[in-house]
């Protein structure tokens, strides 16, 4: 008899992801339906094959470790094949020669990816290897040895090439010396390494049962290792990069490579938040050149997923680790973030790290485990400051643990003084330059300055804006209000669940992929929670660390994540575990059949989404070579690509002294030392400030001459954007101070160009 508990957990799950789907019905019901179908397939051939003409099929075979990477890698190369043929426009003009000629340049452009992603993941294994060896670091598995080499190994690059880009030391030769020196260094750990690669066997077996749980878990790898496979080819392809991307981790690394150094970035708040991953990203793109690399973050996502794998396994169990990682791999957030050189997923791996090795601390008691948390804190903190969010966590965790007498002082001390020394090197970079060690981000201590900045004639940048006046405590944020909408009553308790599922299933004014994290949790936590207290699973020590540990993050991300549900990237993978969890403690029946087959069915809907959503065309932004493309094929590249070298070739090769001030939204992209000629001025923060200050449009117009700005880029469609989550700009001041721009343009500016109406050029009169 199917328990009545069951039944109503399949009616939530059911109900919930209805719901998304509803709210998002253009956009999910095609691919849903494609999923279900691919599903409803294979499960009638498995009734016949199995069940009706009892057919069995018994495979096993045992590879090397370097023959299963061999046999992925032609598989990439068939899918890569295929889809550049199959689905051009020009597919029937093809001869045969330019087919194999395509083909020839498809292969030489993934095998050259791999190689260089392969020489990457090698020596950061190889020197991390050196770095723990030298610790006497001991681990239980290779697996767990391999991830934890190349974190340090990684965290060691990190700290190399920003020691080379404070020193404007990023020039070929210096890089590729030191790549080489690395090399030489750990020549033994790299032949030890390459000995497990040839002699490790991999077994891959499937029994005579469809049915069998190891079968299942074989398919379950197979769509996995598929979705691999998708990611990485979809990284050649073209997709119209978000702004955050194009204005800070495609525009700042290019822009270091360009000065062979760091330099500062006053004139653009998110660019500053860029960290320490930039002179890395520099170092990559000075070694590859023409060409940009964008295939960091799909690396970065699974090594995150293979250590969320071997944490699950390691304080768990397989099966649960397995789950976990099924449901975690398939959020579509990553077909997204995938393209993108953004660098939320080197957050996540180091931040998994330091949990992974408080958890060691916590079983081994050696305090060597916790140090070295500590420092791979201190580095998720320099790569964005979302790591602040972990490094609060981390610090009311032990502090709990310090009450209840299970931390020694003297370890709790020395822990957040190993994470402050990790963070030395940017403390001192921004002290140098901001003044401040963690610029942009402000603590109201004193007073702010009320005085009008503008009053001289010394240049004002956007960081002055922000540190030197109190417009940050003036104006509060109003877009995060305007976009989100989640104070919709007097009452707290209404807007706290108002908000749960505005974050969970709405997600108004983002990409509705980002919400896709959402439902699975709201699915399965409430039934955890329940389950945990009826059960008395409170008594497992590694379960509770993990619940206290997620809830306070998730209390800390709730007040100040502004809720994007991907500052808290590192707290959703380990609340998969508990969603695994749950379902692995789920009695065999009819109901645990459906939710399995139901999660293969989202599974499979991501596959969809990773090459129906993405065009399949070439990166325009992939090469420094693009004025060749055709941006009649291309229309999203005609913004990316056709304003930045208008803004190159007609107004700054002319006028080499030229300042262009670009709002409510900016694109520095590819723009020649754009640190110099552009004022990045996202959400409008500096013609806000200006027009306070001026009694009058004419004297805006001459802060502005003042300033020695020529020129003003209107982001016309992120305004008209903004307007369209209101029926009242009056309720929102930063939106109607914005809108006084289309008076100003009328009295003061003229026309230049304006690309598709979105970035629309403006020369001062």
């Amino acid at each position: 008899m199917i328990k009545i508990k069951s039944i109503f957990f399949l009616f939530w799950f059911i109900f919930v992801y209805s719901g998304y789907i509803f709210f998002h019905f253009r956009r999910n019901i095609d691919v849903t339906i494609y999923a279900l179908c691919v599903v409803m397939i294979f499960y009638t051939m498995y009734k016949i094959i199995y069940k009706k003409w009892h057919i069995r099929i018994h495979f096993q075979k045992i590879f090397p470790m370097w023959g299963a990477l061999l046999i992925i890698f032609l598989f990439t190369l068939f899918f890569s094949f295929l889809f550049n043929v199959g689905f051009s426009d020009n597919y029937p003009k093809y001869s045969i020669g330019l087919i194999f000629s395509s083909w020839a340049h498809i292969f030489l452009a993934v095998f050259l990816r791999l190689l260089f992603i392969c020489a990457l993941v090698a020596t950061a294994i190889s020197f991390g290897k050196k770095i723990l060896d030298s610790f006497r670091f001991q681990f239980d598995s290779l697996s767990e040895e391999v991830a934890f080499s190349f974190g340090a190994g990684f965290l060691g690059m990190l700290f190399i090439s920003f020691a080379l880009g404070t020193l404007t030391l990023l020039y070929f030769w210096n890089i590729v010396f030191l790549a080489l020196a690395i090399i030489f260094l750990c020549r033994k750990e790299m032949r030890y390494y390459c000995n497990i690669l040839f002699h490790h066997k991999i077994e891959f077996r499937i029994p005579d049962c469809f049915c069998n749980q190891k079968n299942l878990f074989i398919i379950g790898a197979c769509i996995v290792v598929l979705f691999i496979i998708f990611t990485f080819i979809q990284t050649f392809r073209y997709f119209s990069s978000d702004l955050d991307d194009l204005d800070i981790y495609y525009s700042v690394p290019i822009l270091f490579s360009h000065y062979h150094g760091a330099v500062p970035l006053y004139n653009s708040i998110a660019a500053m938040t860029s960290g320490i991953t930039m002179p890395f990203y520099a170092a990559v793109n000075t070694i590859l050149s023409p060409n940009y690399n964008f295939s960091l973050s799909w690396l970065f996502l699974w090594l995150s997923l293979f250590l969320l794998y071997l944490f699950t396994k390691r304080f768990f169990s397989q099966k649960i680790a397995f789950i976990t990682i099924f449901l975690a791999a398939f959020v579509p957030l990553h077909v997204v973030f995938v393209n993108t050189q953004k660098i939320d997923f080197i957050l996540v791996f180091f931040s998994i790290l330091s949990i992974y090795c408080i958890f060691q601390w916590l079983h081994s008691k050696e305090s060597k485990w916790l140090y070295l948390s500590a420092v791979f804190l201190g580095l998720t903190i320099h790569i964005k400051m979302n790591g602040l969010f972990l490094a609060l966590t981390i610090f009311m965790l032990l502090s709990i643990f310090l009450f209840f007498r299970k931390i020694p002082l003297r370890q709790y001390i020395l822990y957040f003084v190993f994470a402050l020394v990790a963070l030395l090197p940017m403390f001192f970079y921004n002290i140098y330059y901001y003044g401040n060690p963690l610029a942009p981000f402000r603590f109201k201590i004193v007073a702010n300055n009320n005085e009008n900045i503008f009053a001289s004639h010394r240049r004002v940048t956007a960081y002055d804006i922000y540190s030197k006046t109190d417009y940050i405590y003036r104006n509060p944020d109003d877009y995060t209000a305007l976009t989100r909408q989640n104070n919709i009553s007097d009452s707290k308790l209404i807007n706290f669940f108002w908000t749960l599922w505005n974050v969970t299933i709405n997600q108004k004014g983002f990409n509705f992929l980002y919400a896709e994290i959402g439902p699975f949790l709201l699915i399965f936590l409430p039934f955890f929670l329940l389950h945990f207290f009826i059960k008395k699973y409170y008594k497992d020590k590694n379960l509770v660390a993990l619940l206290a540990l997620s809830g306070i993050y998730f209390s800390i991300w709730y007040m100040k994540g502004y809720e994007r549900a991907w500052y808290a990237l590192p707290l959703l993978y380990f609340l998969f575990i508990f969603c695994a969890w749950y379902l692995e403690k789920m009695e065999k029946s009819r109901i645990a059949a459906m939710l399995h087959i139901l999660i293969i069915v989202f599974s499979l809907r991501t596959l969809f989404f990773s090459f129906f959503l993405m065009g399949w065309q070439p990166h325009i932004i992939n090469s420094q070579n693009i004025s060749t493309v055709d941006f009649k094929k291309y229309p999203g590249g005609e913004t990316i690509v056709l304003f930045p070298q208008y803004i190159n070739n007609v107004i700054i090769h002319k006028d080499k002294e030229s300042l262009i001030l670009m709002f409510p939204s900016s694109l520095t992209a590819s723009i020649y030392e754009w640190d110099k000629h552009v004022i990045a001025d996202n959400f409008g923060m500096y013609w806000i400030e200006a027009l306070d200050k001026s009694k009058n449009l004419q004297e805006l117009r001459d802060v502005f001459v003042r300033q020695r700005i020529t020129h003003i880029v209107f982001a016309r469609n992120d305004y008209e954007e903004m307007k369209s989550f209101t029926d009242s700009i009056e309720r929102y001041p930063f939106l109607k101070k914005i809108g006084v721009f289309e008076e100003f343009k009328n009295l003061y500016l003229e026309e230049m160009q304006c690309i598709n109406n979105y970035y629309c050029i403006y020369k001062i009169k």
